[in-house]
């Protein structure tokens, strides 16, 4: 029954080839900044995968296989207080880090959907905004405090 190979092989090279366009793309969506006070901002971040890969699978997170994803911000005249992976945006509630809040560590952005960040800065001027993940490549976006 060889003649049955080249379906199977086909059918095989189709998978493989949908799997491969299905990992993870990342992309820095809206970027927006709220005036609290002098010299005070709040700034969020979208990071969205229009992929249905996650860029780290349950197993990945479970055992450690691969870093996390980190969203970082940084400037010259920028210090950022305060940052947390947001878990409601409707009530604008966080999930504050503990430490370093220049970097916040996400387990996984899920497939075919957004994870949101925030941050509190003090400062002036621009500032640059990175996503880094194993899977989703290395992303960058610059901004400005008006």
């Amino acid at each position: 029954m060889s003649f049955l190979l080249e379906e199977e092989c086909h059918r095989n090279m189709a998978f493989t080839l949908y799997h491969a366009d299905q990992m993870p793309r990342l992309s820095i969506g809206a970027v927006e900044t709220e005036k609290l006070g002098d010299g005070l901002y709040k700034v969020w971040v979208t990071i969205e995968n229009s992929r249905l890969i996650p860029t780290r699978l349950s197993q990945d997170v479970s055992n450690n296989i691969s870093p996390p994803d980190v969203v970082s911000l940084v400037g010259p005249n920028i210090k950022v207080l305060s940052s947390g992976r947001v878990i409601d945006r409707f009530f604008k509630r966080v999930e504050a880090v503990a430490r370093r809040p220049e970097r916040v560590e996400l387990e996984t952005i899920s497939g075919m959907s957004a994870a949101r960040v925030q941050f509190i800065i003090s400062g002036s001027g621009g500032f640059r905004i990175t996503v880094d993940s194993a899977k989703g490549g290395l992303h960058t976006v610059e901004r400005t405090l008006e």
